[in-house]
């Protein structure tokens, strides 16, 4: 496997910089060289994929309660006496 290099100064010692870019409302994690600061890279500085995977999570556990009290209610209408 090839070894990762600074582009600019051939450098293979990189590191990460929490960097808020412009009017942005949400850090960035900028990858740069740690001998000339050349930024090579970003990523999101919030962990986005982990942060949306569990709230898919927690709300398909809500969806199923919610049709869980649901199939209740409709069970409990189906007892009620015909008028």
């Amino acid at each position: 496997m090839a070894t990762p290099k600074c582009p600019q100064c051939s450098s293979e010692t990189f590191s990460l910089a929490n960097k808020k870019i412009g009017t942005s409302t949400f850090p960035i994690l900028l990858v740069h060289c740690s001998d000339c600061g050349s930024v090579v890279g970003c990523m999101d500085g919030l962990a986005m994929g982990p942060a949306l995977d569990k709230l898919r999570a927690d709300l398909g556990k809500d969806i199923m309660s919610i049709q869980a009290k649901l199939n209740l209610i409709d069970s409990k209408i189906s007892m009620l006496p015909k008028v």
